[in-house]
């Protein structure tokens, strides 16, 4: 039974969803940053607007991402990073956005639309080992919804190995993982994938555990890690995973 004290949390988070639910109409244009002029609805987050959300993270995408790109957004949230991605590859790159979360997609939706980025594709589902069903736990933050046998409701999950090997997705340059705790699963899920074309990763990792075993998982496959915020004293950290160099490259 959930304590007088978590249950307190998730009504306040109840009152939050219901608010951005309310004033989700209210548009403004981000003040400055790498998406300085982009439309913007302000419940999705004060910082967005402001261009200050995650300064050395999104240094570090930009510097990642080059006109013609594939980049593999996993954990989307309201489109931040998937609009940084989808400036910067061009007519001629292309983003996916994966986010299972029912109010974020209507977020990331709305800032498609409203930007026209017509070279970003959303996909309304988790990513992790295998293809089925998982329950995800939304009665929390805007910002930290994921899966887990508790969640409030039921999402389709999948695997990027299998979207490739389908044909359903190409392959990346660059893949953004911010999956609140799943990382292993979705890497595990992507094994082939990565080892066939090395893309550049760039991975929040949420706990000791998950940090420990990103680190592994690509440091096996020949990545060189720069942990972009050595010092979090909690939260989440940030690797920037450089792939090895491929045969022809300098």
């Amino acid at each position: 039974m959930a304590s007088w004290r978590q249950l307190r949390r998730r009504a306040s988070k109840r009152v939050a969803h219901w608010l951005a639910r309310l004033f989700f109409p209210v548009v403004l244009p981000i003040r400055e940053g790498v998406l300085q002029g982009k439309k913007w609805v302000v419940t999705s987050g004060i910082r967005f607007v402001r261009g200050t959300y995650e300064p050395a993270k999104t240094e570090a995408y930009v510097s990642i991402i080059k006109q013609g790109d594939v980049v593999f957004d996993v954990g989307a949230h309201v489109g931040f990073y998937s609009a940084i991605a989808s400036q910067l590859v061009g007519e001629t790159g292309r983003v996916f956005a994966f986010e299972p979360h029912p109010l974020l997609n209507r977020f990331l939706n709305r800032h498609k639309q409203l930007n026209h980025l017509n070279n970003l594709e959303i996909i309304t589902t988790a990513i992790g080992e295998k293809r089925g069903q998982v329950r995800f736990e939304t009665r929390c933050g805007l910002g930290t919804g994921h899966i887990s046998e508790e969640g409030s409701i039921t999402v389709p999950v999948t695997s990027l190995d299998e979207l490739v090997a389908q044909g359903r997705l190409p392959l990346p340059n660059v893949i953004k993982m911010d999956v609140e705790g799943a990382e292993e699963y979705a890497l595990k899920g992507a094994v082939k994938t990565i080892e066939q074309c090395l893309p550049t990763i760039l991975v929040a990792t949420h706990g000791a555990e998950p940090h420990l075993f990103c680190t592994e998982f690509l440091t096996q496959r020949g990545y060189t890690l720069q942990v972009l915020n050595p010092d979090a004293i909690k939260g989440d950290r940030e690797i920037l995973a450089t792939p090895p160099l491929k045969n022809g490259e300098k």
